[in-house]
């Protein structure tokens, strides 16, 4: 096994755990600043429509990233068998 491919699933987890780090770091940052500025903490619980909604948009993000990946892993196997490499 060649050193760089060793390195791609190691790249790819890390940039994984970047993003999401990311997500979690600006939205705590987000509602401390929030606090700071005394505004009330319901404007992080929605009533039951804002939350259907918001379920059915990750869902949605969800099954595009997946199919985004399906796509991107058929192509890789076409053009490594059309390669040959």
């Amino acid at each position: 096994m060649d050193p760089l491919e060793a390195i791609i699933p190691i790249c790819i987890v890390l940039c994984i755990f970047g993003v999401v780090y990311l997500f979690f770091m600006t939205r705590h940052r987000e509602r401390l600043a929030l606090i700071d500025k005394g505004v009330d903490a319901g404007v992080f619980q929605g009533d039951a429509e804002s939350i259907l909604r918001t379920r059915r948009r990750a869902i949605l993000n969800i099954a595009l990233t997946l199919i985004g990946v399906g796509l991107g892993i058929g192509l890789g196997l076409i053009l490594h068998e059309i390669t040959g490499r």
